[in-house]
């Protein structure tokens, strides 16, 4: 009889030899993660010089010792699977039922996403306030994915539906190295998707040489797409419009399809002329990176130390939004995930196991321009000069503190009352249309006072030149920021050919009409969730 404790998941060789008996060779013995694999030999006598005798090893149809209903699919399948990550891998098995609905996820049994526990090297990987797995390893840096569902062992837990046991691979005792890219760059704007991934993979030895000392594996996945509804190219129908009801599209009646196309703030419709393509600004992009280093220090002992992260940033389509797409949200997500393992063969039938990891996440949505380098709202507590009048918005009181957030407008003094931010605000309001800072003969001003003339009301200095109206600069920009505007619905983008009502651009106006700027609907709504603990354990 014979015993062999913490050998990787993997395909091994095994040779038998005695003397006085030929040496079997038992070739592609596969070692599955927490199972044990039994092989034996029949060795026949020799009398004479020894024959060496190969022998093939094949999978039993009854695996005498496992309970479970369990599917495994090893690496050497994996590489030539039309697959991109774990869970395409898991859609290829019997049982496995894929939502395509929003949510997404895997359903197993009838289960929820929420119900099927996710091991990684023996880790529990979890999202403690959803459920499922919320991490993604890339499918060149997995050794050994295994399936199990109903009457699975006591060793595991927490799981209704079943287990994912996922094995990453470990080092080679000689070096390798490889690159995989791909895009679709190269078809013109009508094939490119802005598709582009980019695939690394090194292995072996951490000393050349020693490699069954210290070897480390590495894997690194990055993934950008603006995806399938990045842009559209328009029919000729949308195009042009028979606008005299002549019966002829007539090059004068071209009309447009979007209010801004280039995201320029413009609407144009030498833009359809130019392409007559429609961007959403729709993308999807993800980083995912694995790692491992294994140590033998001493005879019967091994360290395992390990990471995985994986990081996303998504901006998806809204039809509200289809005429401001710049202004939808984004989101992101950042999931880390480190490890420790200690195993230790005390003798052939015992061993002691020592690990511990730790995992966190990090989901948030919102307006991009809004949140810090974290993905997060900022803001701070700042002070509103005592001498002040009236402010935007109406809560904020004079001399007192205010919790300002990046959505906000800047508190500025309203000093001539109209309600808006003005650089040059402590008069009535007029058309600066020479930009020289105050009214001159045949501009437009709102005789708020009804006196029959424009009238300044602050001018510290006699210049002729109004002051402008203080404020607060926040966020160190050297300009005023309005903050986000109110989302306000629109009519059609489609010259009256649609009855949906979009977010757009709409006239600011100040309390006595006069339009200040254009407003933007913005998504301002902010959502996070976090999700970290710490696991340690021994065996």
């Amino acid at each position: 009889n014979y015993i062999i404790l913490n050998v990787p998941a993997a395909s091994y060789t095994i040779t038998a030899s005695y003397i006085g008996y030929k040496t079997i060779n038992v070739t592609d013995t596969r070692v599955n993660a927490d199972h044990t694999t039994i092989v034996n030999f029949a060795l026949e006598v020799s009398v004479v010089e020894g024959e060496e005798v190969i022998v093939q090893a094949e999978r039993p149809p009854i695996v005498r010792d496992q309970t479970a209903s369990t599917t495994t699919v090893e690496d050497k399948d994996i590489v030539n699977m039309p697959v991109n990550s774990f869970d395409e891998i898991m859609t290829t098995m019997a049982g496995v039922v894929e939502n395509n609905n929003a949510d997404g996820g895997i359903h197993l049994r009838g289960g929820r996403t929420g119900e099927i526990s996710y091991l990684v090297d023996g880790f529990l990987i979890e999202n403690a306030l959803y459920g499922g797995m919320s991490m993604d390893i890339a499918k060149d840096a997995i050794s050994e994915l295994s399936l199990i569902t109903g009457a699975f062992n006591a060793e595991y837990g927490k799981a209704m539906s079943g287990i994912v046991n996922i094995v990453t691979k470990e080092g080679s005792p000689n070096y390798h190295a490889g690159v995989t890219t791909a895009t679709d760059g190269f078809g013109g704007n009508k094939n490119n998707w802005g598709t582009s991934r980019n695939i690394i993979n090194v292995s072996g030895p951490v000393i050349p040489g020693m490699g069954e000392i210290a070897n480390f594996n590495f894997t690194a996945d990055i993934n950008k797409s603006k995806g399938s509804l990045w842009k559209n190219q328009l029919p000729r129908d949308v195009l042009t419009v028979d606008i005299d009801g002549d019966g002829v599209y007539d090059e004068g009646e071209d009309t447009y399809a979007m209010a801004d196309i280039t995201a320029n703030v413009m609407a144009d419709t030498v833009e359809l002329k130019k392409g007559a393509w429609e961007e959403t600004g729709t993308f999807n992009d993800y980083q995912r990176v694995t790692g491992k280093l294994v140590i033998k220090p001493i005879k019967n002992a091994k360290i395992t130390l390990g990471s995985n992260y994986y990081q996303s940033e998504a901006m998806g389509f809204s039809m509200s939004y289809r005429q401001l797409p710049d202004r939808y949200s984004t989101s992101f997500a950042t999931t880390a995930q480190t490890n420790f393992k200690l195993n230790y063969a005390i003798s052939d039938k015992i061993s002691l196991t020592v690990k511990a990891q730790n995992y966190s996440r990090d989901r948030h949505n919102g307006y991009k321009p809004l949140l810090n380098k974290k993905h997060q709202l900022w803001g701070e507590e700042v002070s509103i000069p005592s001498d002040w009048g009236d402010y935007i918005p109406g809560t904020v009181i004079a001399g007192e503190n205010m919790n300002w957030f990046s959505y906000y407008a800047e508190p500025y003094a309203d000093w001539n009352g109209d309600g808006q931010y003005s650089p040059f605000g402590a008069a009535e309001y007029w058309k600066d249309s020479n930009g020289n800072g105050t009214w001159d003969d045949g501009e437009y001003y709102n005789d708020w006072n009804g006196d029959g003339s424009w009238t300044i009301l602050m001018d510290a200095n006699g210049d002729g030149i109004p002051d402008a109206e203080p404020y607060i600069d926040i966020d160190s920009d050297g300009s005023y920021s309005v903050g986000v505007d109110p989302r306000l619905r629109e009519g059609d983008a489609y010259d009256g050919t649609s009855n949906y009502e979009f977010y757009g651009s709409y006239p600011v106006v100040n309390f006595f009409g006069d339009t200040i700027r254009n407003g933007y609907s913005t998504y301002h709504d902010y959502q996070w969730y976090g999700t970290s603990y710490n696991e340690y354990g021994a065996e």
